[in-house]
């Protein structure tokens, strides 16, 4: 959904965050969002970590990311076409992505 250069910067990051965070809210309480980051050796040598560039959502109930996922899906963001899906609870939790 974004680009691992787009994540380097904290600022665009968090701007990044912000607009994601405020369009999953239209369907349903956000209580968390991660956007896995290159950093560490993934940054010094081009090969961003797992996960980079996708975005995981966790909504208070299955129905809201239900909406979110109906509503979302196929839609634009920075010129990118969103693919979304479910993602395993437990692995969510552990930051496997």
């Amino acid at each position: 959904m974004v680009l691992p250069e787009e994540l380097l910067d904290n600022e665009e990051y968090e701007d990044i965050r912000t607009d994601i965070e405020q369009e999953c809210s239209k369907f349903g309480e956000v209580l968390g969002l991660k956007i896995p980051r290159p950093h560490g050796k993934g940054a010094d040598t081009g090969t961003p970590p797992k996960g980079c560039g996708k975005v995981y959502v966790h909504f208070a109930t299955i129905e809201d990311s239900e909406k979110a996922l109906g509503a979302l899906s196929g839609r634009k963001f920075s010129g990118r076409i969103v693919i979304g899906s479910f993602f395993n609870r437990d692995k969510y939790f552990e930051d496997d992505f």
